[in-house]
């Protein structure tokens, strides 16, 4: 096919005539419509830099245009509708030529079809939210160099831009009107933008029908239309970035301003468009991370990251109080990745024991770790484990048949996900059952590496790929892989100060390397090479001279240190050296427990 040329702008502002002249080529009756949605979204971005895009969850709503071609980061929280079928292609009446008619929610005008010439289409409805626990430096890494046309039908039509700076200030230009935001604050006292991604402070609480699996989420969740199996592979808690023409139109209602639930014609009870936008897709892929700063992920022996872990090894020994073995299983944690169908492959979840009791010490250990890792990963969030907290959240989703929607829950998070469960917060009192069900729920995702999810008459669970840090006083009553007991050798005295200084460095170019690395180490292949023999063999060895120390799951956990330890030196093949190393740790965070009497012969509690 030729290529359609068309200028960048009324590419982006009016996006439908262009793709319809690519679906409507050659026999309808034969297209492959999800290809040839895929064929326009390729032609497309050869015409338009991805950034001339607007990314939907880094403006507010109401300066975009209503069918303009947007792009969206989320995770798909729910299937609304599975397999409806809509009138693809038709031909309107007294004519011989076909249109396509999946932008006809866009137009909102009546047409008179010409008997018999529908041609229908598979088309699936998905509802998706803002990635889960998004830390602040990755909102901004996506925010450089955002642009957005502006101004809806009938509005000014100015051109507003999202502009990032090295010193973390983004400034916003919309016409003759200009704002700057230093560390969430505005500089010049302009009326907030009411609905918007992370930019903005919302100027009242979020609805609380968005169904936003975090209470600390912010944002503009979307409901998706993916037509002819263009969203296969996708599932439920899958983050996904989709191209598309965001749809402003009311559903099955007059006023788009109405700020009340509406139906969509698949019988959904949702939010009106005006908070939850609807985008037709045209092209949908699924990231391999969520690290705005990595791009590519290369297997190779940067000298420059080996350097890096030291610094980083340095800087967790300071905020674990100087204990060296506790800092270095933590890089171990944030380097793992759970994967496999099960989930069980990789997972490192990690019990930090003897911290210091959050009601009995002014340090909370689970609060500076959880700051100083959220300025390293994606994603990230602090989960108290008061009574209250228990008693009064849901962890898991719930299937709302009123509004036939999936309620979102606590452990509805997306993969890679770094969870920190404070169990210092814990205090004593009385568990109620929906308590006692969370802790159930909370126990399920780190053993097995799934969530269930309540349907009312039944429950399913579904794979939860989430890695798990659990800060305690004395053995977590969670049941993680690994636990190390702190053994601090730092005074407490001037503690904060020496934490507040580590942060401190974590800013810039040394910052990206940092969360750079640990994506791209958690990403990169691995490889015994040829020492699987010679690692056998070592471990016969260890069970003739003493079978109470080394048994098999003292071997599988040499075997998983190892594995994340290699990764930390930024290699992809196991060495004799690293083995011995690996070995070594787990005879350190043995003597940790030991040191307290509390080792048994898996070297636990």
């Amino acid at each position: 096919m030729e290529e359609i040329q068309a200028p960048d702008d009324e590419v982006v502002n009016h996006p439908v005539p262009f793709i319809s002249k690519y679906l409507t080529a050659g026999d309808i009756h034969v297209t492959d419509l999800c290809e040839k949605l895929k064929q326009s979204a390729k032609e497309i971005t050869r015409i338009v830099e991805k950034e001339r895009i607007p990314l939907l969850n880094l403006v507010p709503l109401h300066p975009l245009r209503h069918g303009q071609l947007v792009r969206y980061i989320g995770m798909v929280q729910d299937q609304l509708l599975q397999g409806q079928f809509v009138v693809a292609f038709y031909k309107p009446d007294k004519s011989e030529s076909y249109t396509t008619g999946i932008f006809a929610e866009i137009d909102r005008k009546p047409v008179i079809i010409s008997q018999g010439s529908e041609v229908m289409r598979k088309c699936n409805t998905l509802y998706a939210v803002p990635v889960p626990g998004e830390n602040e430096w990755a909102k901004s890494a996506r925010n450089s160099g955002v642009v957005t046309s502006c101004g809806r039908e009938g509005g000014d039509g100015n051109a507003l831009e999202v502009a990032g700076s090295e010193h973390g200030t983004q400034e916003l230009r919309c016409g003759n009107g200009k704002r700057n935001i230093e560390d969430g604050e505005e500089r010049v006292g302009i009326k907030q933008l009411a609905v918007g991604g992370a930019l903005n402070k919302p100027t009242s609480p979020q609805p609380t029908d968005l169904n936003l699996p975090l209470p600390t989420d912010a944002g503009t969740p979307c409901v998706l239309r993916c037509y002819d199996d263009i969203d296969a592979g996708v599932k439920v808690n899958d983050v996904i970035e989709v191209l598309g023409v965001v749809d402003f139109s009311p559903t099955d209602v007059d006023d788009i301003n109405m700020e009340i639930d509406i139906i969509d014609n698949s019988g959904n009870k949702l939010p009106p468009t005006s908070l939850v936008p609807k985008i037709h897709v045209i092209r949908v892929e699924k990231p391999k991370h969520n690290n705005p700063l990595v791009e590519d992920i290369i297997n190779e022996n940067d000298v420059s990251d080996v350097r890096i872990k030291g610094q980083l090894l340095a800087m967790l020994q300071t905020v674990l109080l100087g204990d060296s073995t506790a800092a270095e299983y933590i890089l171990l944690h944030l380097l793992a990745k759970p994967f496999g169908e099960a989930g069980n492959v990789g997972n490192f979840s990690l019990n930090i024991s003897g911290c210091p009791s959050f009601n009995d010490s002014p340090i909370n250990l689970a609060k500076r770790l959880n700051e100083f890792i959220s300025f390293i990963v994606p994603n990230s969030y602090l989960m108290p484990l008061s009574l209250g907290y228990l008693n009064s959240v849901s962890m898991n989703p719930r299937k709302d048949y009123s509004k036939d929607r999936l309620t979102a829950g606590l452990l509805q998070l997306p993969e890679s996900f770094n969870l920190i469960v404070d169990e210092t917060a814990m205090e004593q009192g009385q568990l109620e059952p929906s308590g006692v069900e969370n802790i159930s729920s909370l126990g399920r995702l780190i053993k097995y590496q799934k969530v269930e999810y309540d349907f009312t008459y039944h429950k399913i669970e579904f794979p939860s790929l989430v890695s798990v840090l659990v800060v305690s006083e004395g053995k977590s009553c969670l049941p993680c892989e690994f636990r190390v007991h702190l053994r601090p050798r730092d005074e407490l005295l001037g503690y904060s100060d020496r934490v507040n200084g580590v942060v401190s460095q974590l800013q810039g170019i040394f910052a990206n390397k940092v969360r750079s690395y640990v994506t791209r180490m958690k990403l990169n292949s691995y490889s015994m090479s040829d020492l699987s023999g010679s690692l056998e063999a070592d471990f016969v060895a260890a069970r003739q001279t003493d079978p109470v120390s080394m048994t098999a799951e003292d071997f599988s956990n040499n075997l998983v240190v190892s594995r994340l330890l290699t990764l930390s030196e930024c290699r992809n093949e196991l060495t004799p050296q690293l083995w011995d190393r690996a070995k070594e740790l787990e005879s350190e965070r043995k003597v940790s427990l030991n040191s307290h009497g509390n080792l048994d012969k898996r070297g636990e509690e």
